[in-house]
Order: structure tokens, then sequence, then C-alpha cells
């Protein structure tokens, strides 16, 4: 005769636990392989997105200058959700991102059509600098982060009086400059972004030795590479931040600010003179002009510089204070893990006092 034990459960429980068990452990599985291992392998119609971490998503179709973002390295994806997932710390601040864009774009986007560069390319000022006159530990300085030397070989004045890299429609000029001489090696806009990082030596260097020519397959340093998921990370999040879980679309209105002009050539004046000349506040020639570095203004020889003011001198133009007011901690309040400037020889005679007398010559209120 046999006899069953008391503690042993019938068969039938034991054989539907184990299914049980079984079919968890396969489920989880096959997460884990969904989300981390094989992002760029799932099939998606060009509206789906790859989900990823809580109400962040990627789109599928993403692209720089309408060449498509192709990342088929999971390596690469999980850097790419990484430069999503530090934008989305921008949730809280996205009102004030937008009002930086609605501000600035429309000054910088004529200036990139004007030279036949894609409207993309404006985001690389937006990861630089968050659009404002942010000076670097490293020395690069503006909305478009040049350094010295870069800033020199492409006509901008730099001297104890003047830095035209705080000047948005001239430094804009002078990116520009840089990313053709880029394009005309490289011939693909998103290899002439990279440069802008890596300096066009240094990416020319990359593509040498790795015998490649797409972005997507080269290896990279993770700052540059980092650099570009970024542009693509802002682009997404000014145009359509639902990806980000942001409901409202941000509507770009028309810039309503009017600036005259006013021409230097070359010589001396001083800030007060040109205050009264124009009758402006200096206040607001110094909030307009963030390139004077004190009272007195030096053009050079065969150069000239443009003076910009309102026409509406009396008007409150205090939103346009952090954008301008050139500042050595703007740089390191940026949210950003890194921000990096463009990547060519920093000059060095760009010392520490320098650039503490930088800002403090500038270190105005407006009334």
């Amino acid at each position: 005769m046999t006899f069953t034990s008391k503690n042993t459960p019938p068969k039938f429980i034991s054989y539907t636990s184990l299914t049980l068990m079984w079919l968890i452990a396969f489920c989880f599985t096959y997460y884990l392989f969904f989300i981390y291992v094989k992002p760029n392998t799932l099939k998606q119609s060009t509206n789906s997105a790859v989900f990823f971490s809580g109400k962040i998503k990627i789109p599928a179709n993403l692209n720089f200058c309408g060449e498509d973002a192709k990342i088929k390295n999971p390596k690469q994806f999980k850097k790419f959700q990484k430069e999503f997932i530090n934008q989305s710390l921008w949730e809280n601040k996205i009102n004030s991102l937008y009002a930086k864009a609605q501000r600035w774009f429309p000054v910088i986007e004529p200036i990139l059509k004007k030279n036949n560069i894609p409207e993309d390319f404006k985001y690389i000022a937006l990861v630089e600098s968050k659009l404002s006159n942010a000076v670097s530990p490293m020395g690069a300085a503006g909305f478009w982060q040049l350094v010295p030397t870069t800033a020199s070989n492409y006509n901008l004045i730099i001297n104890s009086n003047i830095d035209q890299r705080y000047d948005v429609v001239a430094s804009t000029e002078a990116a520009c400059k840089h990313f053709l001489d880029a394009y005309k090696l490289f011939n693909n806009w998103t290899l002439t972004a990279a440069a802008y990082n890596t300096g066009i030596g240094g990416l020319q260097s990359i593509l040498k030795n790795q015998g490649k020519v797409n972005f997507y397959t080269l290896k990279l340093n993770y700052e540059t590479e980092s650099f570009i998921y970024r542009i693509l990370s802002y682009k997404t999040l000014i145009e359509s931040p639902h990806y980000f879980g942001i409901k409202t679309k941000f509507k770009f209105k028309k810039n309503n600010l009017k600036l005259k002009k006013y021409i230097l050539k070359e010589g001396a004046i001083t800030l007060s003179n040109l205050a009264k000349e124009l009758k402006c506040p200096k206040t607001i020639l110094k909030l307009f002009n963030p390139w004077i570095l004190n009272d007195e203004i030096i053009v050079p020889s065969a150069k000239t510089i443009i003076v910009y003011f309102p026409n509406d001198v009396k008007k409150d133009y205090s939103e346009y204070y952090d954008d301008l007011f050139i500042n050595n901690n703007t740089y390191n309040e940026l949210k950003d893990p890194i921000i990096l400037p463009l990547q060519e020889q920093t000059d060095s005679s760009l010392n520490k006092t320098k650039t503490e007398n930088v800002k403090d010559s500038l270190n105005v209120r407006l009334n």
C-alpha cells in the first residue's frame, strides 16, 4: 500500500505553479529584451515611437537637416536615450526655454537661410549656450561658444574694448562660415554639426582613421557623440514637446522687437557720446550691444561695426537681460551634464583676469 504525505501538494497545483513561474520568467525576459537590448530592431510606423522611460518617447522618424538619425548600435541608443532623459529636466523651465527661442530664433534663422544652411543648425546655439552670452571655463563665449582663435579666423573683432562673440548677429555669421567650411569637406550636415564640436581637423582625422563616412557608425568620444544626440533632443523638445509628455505645443509668434542700426566706422568714440548721439540710455545701448566691453569703443582700421538700439528706448527690456548680459556663472548653471564649446585651440592669452574684467565691465542693471 502506498501512502501520500500530508505535506506533499497535489500534482495539479505543482504543474500550475511551474507553468506560471515559467510564463512570468518568459515575459520578464522578453520585456528586458524589448526595452534594453534590441530597440532598433523593432518594426515601427512613421508615427510610432519607442517608449523607454516614463512619459518620455523618442520619435521613430528623427532627422537632422533631413538626414535620418539611424542609430543601430544598442550602446549608442542608450546614450541617445540618456540625452532625451536629460532634456526632460527642462520641463519645469520649458516656458523660459521657449521664450528664449521666441526672442532669438527669428534673429538666427534669416542668417542661416542667407548662407544656405539648414534651419536645424539653430539648435546648436540652444545646445551650446541656451541662447545666452555664457562664458565657459575654456574661454569660449557667446551664443555660439566661440573661442578667440576661431572667432578671429572668421573676422570677428576681439580686443580689450570689443568682443564680437557677444554680438548675436556677427557671431551667427561667423558660425555660418564654420558650417560652410565643414560642409565643403564632408558634404553631410550631420558631420558638419559634429565638426563644430570636434573641430574640422579633428573630425577629418577620425574619418580617415576609421574609414567611415556615416556619423552614426563612427566610434566617437562621449562628448562628440552626445553633442548630436543633444541637438536632436532639443529639436524634439521645441518642435514636438508631446514626446516629453508636454501637452501644450508652443506656437511661435512674430517677434515685435524693432531695432535700429547705426554703423560705426574705424576710429574711437565713447559709449557716453554714442548714447547722446543716438538719444538712447547707456544701459539700453550696453544691453543690446554686449560686445562693448568698456566706455571707449575703438573700431580697428578698415573695419565697421553695427550698433543696435530699439525704436522705443523707454520700454521695459528686462527680459533680454539674462540672455545678453555676459555672465561666467550662466555657463555653470546650465542643466546639461556637458555643454561643449567649439573644440579648437583655446587662446592662452584669454586668462582669468581678463574674463573677470569683461564680466565686471558689463555689470549694469536696467533702470
